[in-house]
């Protein structure tokens, strides 16, 4: 769809246009110029479509800003990147698989321990409680004070 205020009534709901600027925060009569003429600048498309909760993208498509080929060649890394980490965790809890045959393998191939020496194996509980009892074992073969201790005098 080529044609922009076809494309605003359909995205608005057939708001008028003092409404969708108020909404978008965009100045009335120059949306109103504009509107008028049938022809937005890319500018408002994106602010009318932000304020109705459309997508950008797609609203520049709608509107002949850009095609779909430009859409698409978008490529996985900048999708990524451009994804919030809200978007991210969201995706993958969609993705997760509770089947554990499916994960096997699939850490130890990322990670490689020979290769990063830094990372060490998650101690079990067992092993960090004998850790904490000869730490306070330790502490207890330290030598007692002896010595009182009192406050100085007063001068």
């Amino acid at each position: 769809m080529s044609n922009h205020k076809q494309w605003f009534i359909e995205t608005t709901g057939n708001s008028s246009g003092r409404a969708a600027a108020e909404l978008a925060d965009i100045p009335p009569a120059t949306l109103n110029r504009q509107l008028s003429k049938g022809e937005l600048t890319a500018e408002f498309v994106i602010a009318i479509a932000r304020a109705y909760h459309h997508s950008p993208v797609t609203a520049l498509v709608s509107t002949g800003f850009i095609t779909m080929a430009e859409v698409d060649g978008t490529s996985l890394g900048d999708a990524l990147r451009f994804a919030s980490d809200q978007e991210l965790v969201r995706e993958l809890a969609h993705r997760i698989d509770n089947e554990p045959a499916h994960w096997e393998g699939t850490f130890d191939d990322v990670v490689d321990r020979s290769a990063n020496p830094t990372l060490h194996a998650v101690p079990s509980d067992d092993d960090v409680e004998a850790a904490l009892q000869e730490a306070n074992d330790g502490l207890a073969v330290a030598q007692e004070r002896t010595d009182e201790l009192t406050e100085p005098d007063a001068p």
